[in-house]
């Protein structure tokens, strides 16, 4: 997976930990391409390899990155002031799969797998 060019997601962060960072890079190709290209020895248009991602963030400047297994599949939910969650669902997603959920969960999409992470202030408090 690191030598293929495809879909990637990442996330990064600036050395004081003020800035954090998301990086999605999308291709309109399968995975399947990105191997097939890197068996036939050429290249592809689109998509990025581990490599490419690694020189985009070092060209930024971030102190720290992490690549996130994710590419095609990536979806966020993220948490709203009034503590329900907006479930981003991926590009490829029919739009009305875009939800909002309560804070229980309920109604929320069954199965798949989360990564997940928080962000809060450098206080410690959560975003306002």
């Amino acid at each position: 997976m690191d030598h293929i060019q495809t879909s990637r997601t990442s996330v990064a962060w600036s050395k004081d930990n003020r800035h954090f960072f998301l990086l999605t890079v999308k291709t309109p190709r399968l995975e399947t391409a990105g191997f097939q290209a890197l068996q036939r020895g050429s290249s592809l248009t689109s998509g990025w390899t581990l490599a490419g991602e690694q020189r985009f963030w070092r060209a930024k400047g971030v102190w720290g990155a992490v690549n996130i297994d994710g590419g095609d599949v990536t979806q966020m939910t993220l948490l709203r002031r009034d503590g329900r969650y907006d479930l981003v669902p991926p590009h490829w997603a029919d739009s009305r799969q875009r939800l909002t959920i309560s804070p229980s969960f309920a109604g929320a999409p069954a199965g798949g797998t989360m990564m997940y992470f928080y962000v809060r202030d450098a206080d410690g408090s959560p975003p306002p």
